[in-house]
């Protein structure tokens, strides 16, 4: 990863954001990208009311406001700068999440890292968050950093202990690799494996429909395991620094609750469902940054890398 675009709107959370993304660009000698998304002006407005004087007094303030930013933006670059960092600003227009993602093309950065400031109720379930959006529309990796992930989010702290969730797929084998390469010399990365059956014993009820169900979940434990030793050979840069955990429960919830066991960061493959599917089911990608008590690395999939996949 050696483009990092990091969204800022100059909010603690994206100042957050930006500590994340200047420890990674030491890391891995990777150029800072800092990106601002514009206050968008509605047409319909402007076409309405073309020699509204209240509407020509909002878009003199709109006008001075991105100035200011501009120079905030501009500041903000010369800071990570005199850090010994290469960075650059680039203004971008129109709402934060599609702004983003069409910058994270257009610059073709291998990383996007914004904050998030988070909804509660009923206004976050109807209209979810940015960092959500942006986790669901982009297609390179997306950073949502929080400040409980990095202690207190100071430049100088590390990733220590790295949970990764993994499918034995190919994006999520991309995950292990890039939280290798993320964590320190002397941290720790857990492979995460959850499954949950579809036929639970309340389909098949009693003693007898345990018994018939223990030699499938033995079964599928075992593999588990034994695809999490085979991950773990092909990097021998892994060897004795990587712990497997396969649990039994629904991985949307289970891989927040094991973050909570004191883990730094989370990286995980973004797959999700497509059209009105995922429309109603979501991702686990995205639950996992709604809920994870952590920063969370999603990696997504190029358009050429998935149609190989296809393949």
């Amino acid at each position: 990863m050696k483009r990092i675009l990091v969204g800022t709107d100059f909010s603690p959370e994206s100042h957050l954001a930006l500590a994340h993304a200047l420890r990674i660009a030491r890391r891995l000698d990777a150029t800072l990208l800092l990106a601002h998304a514009g206050t968008v002006i509605e047409p319909t407005a402007a076409a309405l009311a073309p020699e509204s004087a209240v509407l020509v007094e909002y878009q003199k303030i709109v006008a001075e406001h991105e100035v200011e930013n501009r120079t905030r933006l501009a500041e903000l670059v010369r800071e990570v700068q005199a850090q010994g960092l290469k960075a650059e600003e680039h203004l971008i227009d129109g709402f934060a999440d599609t702004a983003l993602r069409d910058a994270a093309e257009a610059l073709d950065a291998d990383l996007v890292v914004i904050g998030t400031h988070g909804r509660t109720g009923l206004k976050r379930l109807l209209l979810g968050s940015v960092a959500e959006r942006v986790v669901r529309l982009c297609r390179r990796h997306v950073m949502v950093a929080r400040a409980t992930g990095i202690e207190n989010a100071l430049p100088n702290t590390t990733y220590r202990r790295v949970l990764v969730p993994t499918d034995f797929e190919r994006l999520a084998e991309q995950a292990f690799e890039i939280a290798l390469s993320l964590v320190e010399p002397d941290g720790t990365i857990e492979l995460f494996h959850s499954w949950h059956l579809p036929l639970s014993t309340t389909m098949v009820p009693g003693r007898a429909g345990e018994a018939a169900l223990e030699p499938v979940r033995i079964s599928i434990e075992e593999g588990a395991r034994a695809k999490a030793q085979a991950l773990i050979e092909r990097h021998p840069q892994a060897a004795g620094r990587v712990s497997v955990t396969v649990f039994n429960e629904s991985p949307a919830r289970a891989i927040s609750e094991r973050a909570e066991q004191g883990h730094d960061l989370i990286v995980m493959g973004g797959h999700g469902h497509r059209g009105l599917s995922r429309w109603i089911l979501g991702s686990v990608a995205e639950a996992t940054v709604r809920h994870a008590p952590c920063s969370v690395l999603v990696v997504h999939a190029r358009e050429r890398e998935e149609a190989e996949a296809a393949d």
